[in-house]
């Protein structure tokens, strides 16, 4: 597997590591990206904090904002290899529950999740008014919890929460606010921000026609 620190074209929407100022205590969503060896991409999103105690609750809207070879978040766009499919590996069935990925699908799973680490111990829960929690799409409903409170959501010593993991095809790139609540601490008042998550890079074709303008700039100052 080879792993993409980070990616970024000035001019265009597309990168793997987009920053998005919402609120004192929340900095940014990042992606950590890998692709297997394969050719899908793997893309992990993390919510980013200033202080270890923030911690996640609840994801409550998805909107799609563009991107490049994509027109939504339906299905057919994300690959899943989980529980709920009996670990085929699949854009058109699938579940975004993070207890339902196994040790073997998890570098080839899509799903969800309000922190922690997928696995039957994770408490993430779809949010009220997701009927796709088991589908292979997202829509503007999707929202998922920490159903349990149990903490799994807070960012630790690293400032970070995992918020989800998309396995996609490499041509491919998605822009998506999203809109979550958090605490600052325990039993303080839930905070609502929205950021946006940026993940997936351009096929070859539109990354060449990205940079041959720089190299014939490059070019003529020599």
């Amino acid at each position: 597997m080879r792993s993409i620190k980070a990616l970024a074209f000035a001019g265009t929407a597309v990168s793997l590591l987009v920053i998005e100022s919402a609120a004192a205590a929340f900095v940014n969503f990042s992606t950590e990206a890998s692709i297997q060896s394969d050719g899908k991409l793997v893309s992990q999103i993390y919510a980013n904090f200033t202080l270890a105690s923030d911690a996640v609750v609840c994801v409550v809207g998805l909107e799609y904002l563009g991107g490049v070879g994509t027109s939504g978040m339906g299905v057919g766009n994300f690959y899943h290899r989980d529980l709920f499919n009996g670990l085929q590996y699949s854009s058109t069935s699938g579940s975004w529950s993070p207890q339902l990925t196994t040790s073997d699908g998890m570098g080839a799973d899509s799903f969800v999740t309000a922190g922690g680490q997928p696995g039957f111990t994770n408490t993430t829960t779809a949010g009220i008014g997701w009927g796709g929690y088991n589908s292979a799409g997202l829509d503007s409903n999707s929202g998922w919890c920490d159903g349990a409170l149990s903490g799994q959501g807070q960012a630790g010593a690293d400032l970070k929460v995992l918020m989800a993991q998309f396995v996609t095809d490499q041509d491919k790139s998605w822009r998506i606010a999203t809109t979550f609540g958090y605490y600052q601490g325990f039993g303080t008042p839930q905070t609502f921000v929205t950021g946006e998550m940026s993940f997936g890079i351009p096929a070859p074709g539109v990354l060449a026609a990205l940079l041959l303008p720089l190299m014939g700039s490059t070019r003529r100052r020599r």
